[in-house]
């Protein structure tokens, strides 16, 4: 709803209006009930409080809409639709009957208690303490107002709006009464729907931990801070069937010193004994007094500490493949703990890790499917709060006769300089010592060990005898373990000796012009084994280099046309055979050829709406202008027109004649191209 948003705005600013100086803040919150509407504000600061302990407060009522429509702005602001109230500070005597509500009497104090005064001179410690009471005191009687409706109501901070119709919506204002047009105040608004009543938050279930004789409750109320100021903690002993509130008083939250906490309400429930167990649940306390649902339920019950820890007192090795450990923990703690976890090490100084985390407080065995050769163990106890290591390790070895994987992923090469760079995926054994490479000539024959020293890393140079007719180079890698079991080799790898020897040259035979003037180069192609392709180079006369114009693949064509030449002039070629490696031979004995451009247009003539319309293809050159030719019947050709671009109509034509055309193009350096094909059309 656009314009009544902009409504809203227009309103928002009257109501705080333009005066300066101190500003008084008011911030406001409502609640729909069945009976009407509550409102609920607060001031920002002490200073609002304090004048407003005199002054009261101003409460308007507009109404917006009625059954759904925007109402005109001269009908919200008429005041006969206007509700208007006045709240202020209940006196002394109607605060006496509710004595007993101890938030009521907070408030009371706070609002008409005397105020210590100093004797002090007015030093700035005195100054401090002044400041320091005032602010004990404003924060003590919105706290009272919070905790009790009652307080609220008579601290002239809650208004309720009884005469309300569902089917109208109202923005309510509430600002300090009374104030002089120069001070200015900012008017709290809340934009109220009567015909919704206002639900209450579903609260979280709280997190209990144990402790000896307590169990400590905490909830995240990050979001729940908007709907509540207090909570109430409740405790079952008979499974669920009934709960009762721990304490008279609700329980609210206490800012921390870290960001967590800032979110967080603790609770510590004191027991007179340890492992029993009982259910706990919260409910909420909003500003209005009303109590939410109870949330969901969490079972816990008070643990003696855990200042234990399991002991190994037992293993067991299953086939030379299982280690089955056996640890010792009293069951008198077992509701101290939530379970158990093992560790294990490959060396005694080695990293611990964890192979398993248990969640059963009275399992005392545990089976290691996959043990190392060697193995060192610790068994601790956990809970929430603390974990208990066994103090110490438990060594247990198998027997080992199974030899490690054999190396996979291969990959390598040999470089122009004949070194051999051969790498692999790092074997997972826990017991590997290293690796061993082994090299042949041929791939079916027996492979020879390149280094005696075991190769710790995943990667092995090694050098390569390039001036040999065998091409290809074989490799293998095995893994060897501690105990010297060696695995089987690991896939061949084959590499190729790079290819050093450049291909014979071809033979560029003289050139010879085709259509256009264009030059055609046939040539006899290298007789090499190994050319991949044939590349021409070209150059002009007085240049110093050869450019690469044209890659022509082996086995295709010995033969190319050059028709990507522009300017006229001398151009000189030679052609190169290219190898799979990448070596170029010599070049072929150079070959000049004159190029003297003729440049051939093509025209295109068709009748178009009474008219002849003639388009022809662009020039390739820089060209000044173009000249039509026109004949009639069996006149001969003669210029007819001059244009700029490659299109041209033809508007002077007599129905019963026959017309030909013909296009020449004209350059900027004077030349001119030769004509055109001629077109006839009648």
């Amino acid at each position: 709803m656009p314009n009544l948003k902009k409504l809203i705005l227009i309103m928002l600013c009257v109501a705080c209006g333009t005066a300066v100086g101190q500003t008084y803040t008011t911030k406001m919150r409502h609640c729909v009930t069945g009976s009407g509407v509550v409102l609920r504000w607060a001031p920002a600061d002490y200073a609002t409080w304090h004048i407003a302990d005199t002054m009261g407060y101003t409460i308007k009522r507009y109404t917006i809409l009625r059954s759904g429509e925007v109402l005109a702005p001269e009908e919200i602001q008429n005041p006969a639709n206007i509700l208007t109230a006045h709240v202020k500070v209940a006196p002394l005597a109607q605060w006496e009957p509710f004595a007993n509500d101890k938030y009521v009497a907070i408030a009371a104090e706070c609002l008409y208690g005397e105020v210590e005064t100093s004797t002090a001179a007015s030093t700035a410690r005195a100054i401090y303490q002044q400041y320091r009471q005032q602010q004990q005191r404003f924060a003590f009687a919105l706290y009272a107002a919070d905790m009790s409706p009652k307080a609220a109501e008579l601290s002239g901070l809650m208004y309720t709006d009884t005469c309300v119709n569902k089917n109208e919506k109202y923005l309510y204002h509430v600002f300090l009464a009374n104030l002089p047009d120069t001070i200015r105040q900012d008017t709290a608004m809340d934009f109220v729907n009567p015909g919704i009543e206002t639900p209450m938050a579903n609260l979280p279930a709280p997190e209990a931990r144990s402790g000896n004789l307590a169990v400590n409750l905490q909830w995240d109320i990050t979001i729940m801070r908007d709907y509540y100021t207090a909570y109430i903690v409740e405790r079952s002993d008979d499974g669920g069937a009934t709960f009762q509130a721990l304490s008279d008083e609700n329980v609210v939250s206490i800012t921390g010193d870290s960001p967590r906490s800032a979110n967080m309400v603790y609770y510590t429930d004191s027991l007179p004994v340890n492992n029993v167990p009982f259910l706990y649940r919260i409910r909420g306390v909003d500003c209005f007094g009303r109590i939410s649902q109870p949330s969901d339920s969490v079972e816990a019950c008070a643990a003696p500490p855990l200042d234990m820890a399991p002991t190994i007192v037992n293993y067991n090795v299953i086939d030379n493949r299982n280690v089955e450990l056996e640890w010792y923990f009293p069951d008198s703690l077992e509701s101290s703990v939530f379970g158990f976890r093992v560790y294990s090490q490959s060396g005694p100084n080695q990293r611990l890790h964890k192979i398993f985390e248990g969640t059963d407080s009275r399992q005392r065995h545990f089976t290691d499917l996959m043990p190392g050769m060697t193995n060192y163990y610790k068994v601790s106890a956990y809970n929430s709060d603390v974990e208990r290591l066994s103090p110490y390790v438990t060594y247990v070895g198998l027997i080992d006769s199974f030899p490690p994987a054999p190396p996979v992923a291969l990959h390598g090469e040999i470089d122009t300089t004949g070194i051999a760079t051969i790498s692999w995926r790092a074997n997972t054994e826990s017991d590997l010592n290293g690796y061993r490479v082994y090299t042949s000539n041929l791939p079916n024959t027996e492979f020879a060990l390149l280094s005696n020293s075991i190769i710790k890393d995943t990667v092995f140079y090694t050098s390569v005898n390039l001036n040999t007719l065998t091409r290809k180079v074989y490799y293998q890698v095995r893994a060897i373990d501690v105990r010297d079991n060696l695995s089987e080799p690991s896939e061949t790898l084959v590499l190729t000796r790079p290819d050093t020897i450049p291909p014979a040259s071809p033979v560029l035979r003289p050139i010879t012009a085709v259509s256009g003037g264009f030059p055609k180069l046939v040539w006899v192609a290298s007789n090499s084994s190994d050319v991949a392709a044939h590349a021409v180079m070209r150059k002009a006369l007085a240049d110093s280099a050869y450019t690469d114009v044209k890659t022509v693949p082996q086995g295709t064509i010995s033969e190319w046309s050059d028709s990507t030449l522009t300017t006229t002039g001398i151009y000189v070629y030679q052609v190169v055979a290219v190898d799979e490696s990448g070596n170029r031979s010599e070049p072929s004995e150079p070959q000049r050829f004159v190029f003297d451009f003729v440049e051939h247009i093509a025209l295109t003539v068709k009748h178009d709406a009474g008219q002849v319309r003639l388009q022809w293809t662009p020039s390739v050159k820089n060209v000044a202008n173009y000249v039509v030719f026109r004949a009639t019947d069996d006149e001969p050709l003669k210029p007819y027109d001059n244009v700029g671009q490659c299109s041209y109509t033809d508007a002077q034509t007599t129905p019963g004649h026959k017309y030909r055309y013909a296009v020449k193009a004209v350059y900027t350096d004077g030349g001119e191209s030769i004509l055109s094909e001629i077109k006839a059309i009648k």
